[in-house]
Order: C-alpha cells, then structure tokens, then sequence
C-alpha cells in the first residue's frame, strides 16, 4: 500500500511506497528481465513421433522423411544429420514441432555462427568452390584435391593417414560432432539431442564436456558458452570458447588419442579423444596438427620471428595487440575461463618475456579467423584474405587488423 504525506519545504505531495511494495516490485522486473534472457534448453521437446517411427509403417506408407521403406537406425526418420540440419532452404533456423532446428546449409541472409556449407555449392555468395569450407560427403561431395587433411600428422615422414578411408562426415570418426570412438556418425551422437545441458548462473547453456550432450555443440570433450540462437551477433550476443589448457604428450606435439579408439578401425587403439573441459583448438588439431606444431624456427615457440601463425597462444598485452580490447564476432577470441553470460570484453595479458603458452587472459585460436563449416571465402576464413590491406586506412577493423591494429595507420 502506498501512503500519501506532505512535504512542507517543498510543497508538494508524495507518495510513499512501502517497503514491501517496492520488493514486489523489483521481483516482477527482475523475473521479466531473466526470463527474456533465458535461452531454450538444447534438449529436443516435442512429440517422440516428431523424429522417431517404431515400425516405419503407418497405414501402407513409410514413416521415413524421404519415404524409404529401409528403417532408420535408432527408429529415426531421418538416416542422417543432413535430413535435419541441412535442409538447404531460405531459413537458417527451422521451427519443428516444438523446436528449433538449427540449419547449417541455407540461402538465408544470415548465417548461423559456425558458417554455412552452402558457399561451396554455390547455393549462396560469389560462387561454387571447394575451398569455401570443409567437404562433408553427403552434402557437397568429396574434396576433389586433396586427400588427406591439409596440415595432418606426420608419420613416417608422410602425412598420416596416407588416404582417408571415408570422405569427411558430420559425426563419428571421420568428423567433429559426436564421439569420434564410434564410426557411424548417428551412432556416435546416441543421446546427445535429449541431454539437459548444464546451464550457467544467467541461464546460458555451459556444457563442461563430460559426455556427447554435455559437450559444446555436441563436440565431445569440448568446453563453452553457448547461446539459444545459435548466431554470434555482436559484441554482446556470441557464443564464448574455451582455451585448451589440455595437452597431451606436450605443448605442440599431437595424439594419438585425438583419432583412435576401442572401435575405430585405424589400428584399435584405447583412449580419450579430448578430455573434458577441452576447448575448439585441440578439437581442430585432431585432424590439422602440423599447421600449428612449431611456430617458429628451431620448435622455439617463445621466441620470433614467426614461421606459421600463433594459434592457442595468449594475446600479448603491448604493442599492437593491447588496442584489442572490445570482442569482435569478427575475430574470437578463446578465454582461460568461460563467463556465465557473453562478453564484450577482451583482455590482452602477458607479462614481458614470459612464455606465449602458459599465462594469459585471452587467446588467439583457429576460429579467431576461420569458421567451421563454410564461408564465402576461400580457406573458410571469416574474411577475404586477399581484401585486407596495411598501411593505407582502408582495412581498420577488419579482418587481421582487428588484433593486429596498427598494422594499418
């Protein structure tokens, strides 16, 4: 209840609420703001006959999406990712039943964090080219040049594996989602889609990597933040990476861990392909680890100059690089410790002279400059390489000028 009273010096009257009436008050507030703020929980809602068919069979038709007799394993109506995830259509997310589809191929104007395998097609940009993203077998055939992952182990003096038994897929061994101990890409993602993920202090999903579904984007031992929508925004709305801080048998050396296991056909071995807590740049080396195994000359990481690119590596805190201070969707950054909401900021942080590799803030990673899945640009970078200029005021904030920031007074 509020009360009125008569305030002499002023001559005026108020009105006082009482306490209780401001508490109710600032709950109401409070709970609309949160609730706004609240991502969809990632687990699939809805009816079981959405995805599922017990016996593909309802009065004389197949219950498969594409109409097939064969059943699906795990009585799916889809026989893969695709069927789902990659519908090629205008909208980059797919309201289904009571989700929300995420769409990793479409013509729609925006895409969707991770990229869009529809530059490679040609279905969207400037045109057709298998160099716009990596080349998952179902949705836009094979590499037709290389056969073997660029920058792969060396073994023997040879990249290993000499040849890829199978063409990249979306899950599985010969993918990134999913359990890379099991071949088949929907086996390897058993569980995953009816996880309840766990969730941050301001409600945003923050998978610790522990299993499949508790993984960042169903990448299994991979740490995160992840927003409901799926799309880094701004500087404010952005999915936050994990640094890894997991290394296996040194700071630059690859595992064999990272690709064998209790079923995988390459040789049987056992053993984790990324611990839990894990983040995106030991995921991406799984396949692509001699691009960054010695940065500079002699395997002498401390040191410059540089003979490939640093990548997991701390953003210095002088020079150049300390004017990268507010987040870029252009240019992520990869942090020592996830926030429990997005953030806007970037912190440079390495005390002169001590290594690249063990102290730091935030950090430089692949997809600082590259996307996952596809891009309109070659090398699937998030900008044309060709495009970015120093010297002359044109690129300012773009591309690599965005960390290296006076490259371009």
């Amino acid at each position: 209840m509020s009360r009125l009273f008569f305030e002499p010096s002023r001559g005026v009257i108020l009105v006082r609420k009482t306490l209780s009436l401001i508490l109710l008050e600032i709950t109401v507030v409070l709970f609309i703001l949160i609730s706004t703020l609240l991502p969809i929980n990632a687990m699939v809602q809805g009816p079981c006959s959405d995805c599922h068919t017990m016996h593909n069979s309802q009065n004389g038709l197949a219950m498969t999406f594409d109409g097939s007799e064969t059943p699906n394993s795990h009585l799916l109506r889809t026989s893969s990712c695709e069927g789902c995830h990659a519908q090629g259509g205008a909208e980059n997310i797919i309201d289904f039943s009571e989700s929300k589809v995420p769409q990793v191929m479409h013509t729609n104007g925006t895409d969707l964090a991770g990229g869009n395998f529809a530059y490679i097609t040609g279905s969207k940009g400037s045109g057709a080219s298998p160099t716009k993203g990596h080349n998952v077998v179902a949705l836009v055939g094979q590499e037709p040049t290389l056969l073997v992952p660029p920058g792969g182990p060396v073994q023997g003096g040879n990249t290993h594996p000499h040849s890829m038994v199978e063409r990249l897929t979306c899950a599985g061994l010969y993918g990134c989602h999913g359990s890379a101990h099991v071949v088949d890409p929907i086996a390897s993602m058993q569980g995953a889609h009816h996880t309840i993920t766990d969730e941050s202090a301001m409600g945003y999903q923050k998978p610790d990597g522990t299993t499949v579904g508790n993984s960042y984007r169903f990448l299994l031992g991979v740490e995160g933040l992840e927003v409901s929508d799926w799309q880094n925004r701004d500087k404010d709305h952005h999915n936050e990476y994990k640094k890894d801080n997991h290394q296996s048998t040194g700071p630059w050396e690859p595992s064999c861990y990272w690709c064998h296991g209790p079923d995988n056909p390459w040789h049987g071995n056992s053993g984790e392909v990324l611990a839990p807590g894990s983040g995106m740049q030991y995921l991406c080396m799984r396949c692509h680890p001699a691009f960054h195994s010695g940065t500079s000359h002699g395997g002498d990481i401390v040191s410059s100059p540089w003979f490939r690119h640093p990548s997991n590596l701390s953003i210095p805190d002088d020079g150049e690089y300390q004017y990268y201070t507010t987040y870029s969707v252009d240019a992520p950054v990869t942090r020592d410790e996830i926030p429990d909401s997005p953030s806007n900021q970037v912190t440079p942080f390495r005390p002169r002279g001590a290594p690249f590799f063990e102290v730091g803030y935030d950090f430089v990673s692949c997809i600082s400059c590259h996307k996952a899945h596809g891009t309109n640009y070659p090398d699937i970078l998030r900008w044309d390489y060709a495009d970015i200029e120093a010297g002359n005021g044109v690129s300012s904030g773009k591309g690599c000028i965005i960390c290296h920031t006076q490259k371009d007074d």
